[in-house]
């Protein structure tokens, strides 16, 4: 479900965020089921300068994350408002994710003009279920 047309409309209900949401977490099952271990998480929470610098933001995040975050396991990429959304990515250990580090610190100088602010927070996954 890409939210960009609906949340320019103005539009963007809980029925819409569910849907996000269900979808995230088929991906999140579908990936555990195949027995990939998660151990350590980084949360990133971004407010951007403007709804086009959102758009073009999630664009070349779902363009470009998978090859940049090579040793997550998972990655998660919610669209939370018109100008703010939510990456989460999981890997194996915290080696892995410190490894990481540099990519993300590359990724957000290239995005530096389109942020307004990020929070970043991190911590070991102490539940990981799927159904």
């Amino acid at each position: 479900v890409k939210p960009g047309p609906l949340w320019r409309q103005g539009r963007a209900d809980a029925g819409l965020r569910d849907r996000c949401l269900s979808a995230i977490y088929w991906r999140l099952t579908t990936t555990l089921k195949r027995g990939i271990s998660v151990s350590y998480a980084r949360i990133n929470t971004v407010e951007y300068n403007s709804e086009a610098d959102a758009d073009a933001a999630a664009a070349d995040y779902a363009e470009k994350a998978p090859g940049e975050f090579t040793e997550a396991q998972v990655l998660l990429s919610v669209r939370t408002g018109p100008t703010t959304g939510m990456a989460v990515s999981l890997y194996p250990d915290k080696a892995a994710f410190e490894r990481s580090a540099p990519v993300r610190e590359a990724r957000l100088a290239r995005m530096k003009d389109r942020v307004k602010s990020v929070q970043m927070q991190e911590g070991e996954v102490t539940l990981a279920h799927a159904r």
